[in-house]
């Protein structure tokens, strides 16, 4: 966010819509990334005591995980207001967003050689809007070490069904801690993407330390680190992913 914020043309800093809208973004990663550490310190540290607890573990497993669709969600929305703010697309035909996108992103990349898709939140969005109209039924469950949770319609077809280390071998269950880390990790990846790709799309190559006098440059490398708090716990948790369904299968 730094870094983009530096890249914005000058007569643009002025944009009280757009400086809200970039602190907006900063603030719903915030709370996405606290939403996935109140689900860690569950798993991590109350977890054992569930029998001793006055919290309904299994509910307020199912309130988060709804809670993490939406603000991914929110978090997409909020990076193509951005893109609309600044670089005033001419959309021409009747494409949805994400199919505007899909062209967008194929320029660039053909472009620049830079990696950004969809892909990521497309499942993602499928299981926000059916949450949202209420078409999918998400249930927790508490086994003997994790919190699992799945996502179903009104067949009680699975939809998340993707193996990327967060699934649970043999069985339609998720495990918490695993997706929701994945996605705050694919979600802050895209951010980076996104915003690298407007800064594109404005004609500009990005911000550098060029022409800045001592103190501009103290002032912008001061904002480049940002430290949420539970760092640890959330890259132990990344480290795991792919590892737990190797260990079932090796059982």
């Amino acid at each position: 966010m730094n870094d983009f914020i530096w890249s914005l043309p000058i007569e643009k800093c002025g944009d009280t819509e757009l400086d809200w809208t970039i602190k907006n973004l900063s603030a719903n990663f915030q709370k996405l990334y606290g939403c996935t550490i109140n689900l860690l310190q569950v798993q991590n540290f109350d977890f054992n005591d569930k029998s001793d607890s006055n919290v309904d573990l299994a509910t307020l497993c199912t309130n988060l995980i709804e809670y993490f669709f939406l603000k991914i969600n929110t978090i997409w929305e909020l990076c193509y207001q951005i893109y609309l703010k600044l670089c005033d697309p001419k959309k021409t035909s009747k494409r949805s967003k994400h199919e505007y996108l899909e062209i967008e992103f194929d320029n660039y990349r053909r472009s620049t050689g830079r990696e950004i898709t969809l892909d990521w939140y497309e499942p993602i969005n499928a299981v926000r809007n059916r949450i949202a109209h209420g078409g999918f039924s998400i249930k927790s469950f508490l086994s003997d070490d994790f919190l699992l949770f799945q996502v179903y319609n009104r067949d009680l077809d699975e939809q998340i069904v993707d193996k990327l280390g967060y699934v649970v071998h043999d069985k339609p269950l998720v495990y918490v801690d695993l997706y929701t880390t994945f996605y705050t990790t694919k979600t802050h990846q895209y951010i980076q993407e996104f915003l690298a790709f407007v800064i594109n799309r404005m004609g500009n190559v990005g911000s550098t330390d060029e022409g800045l006098d001592i103190l501009d440059r103290e002032l912008r490398n001061s904002g480049k680190a940002l430290y949420y708090g539970y760092e640890e716990i959330f890259i132990s948790t990344a480290q795991q992913l792919g590892k737990r369904g190797f260990r079932s299968r090796a059982c």
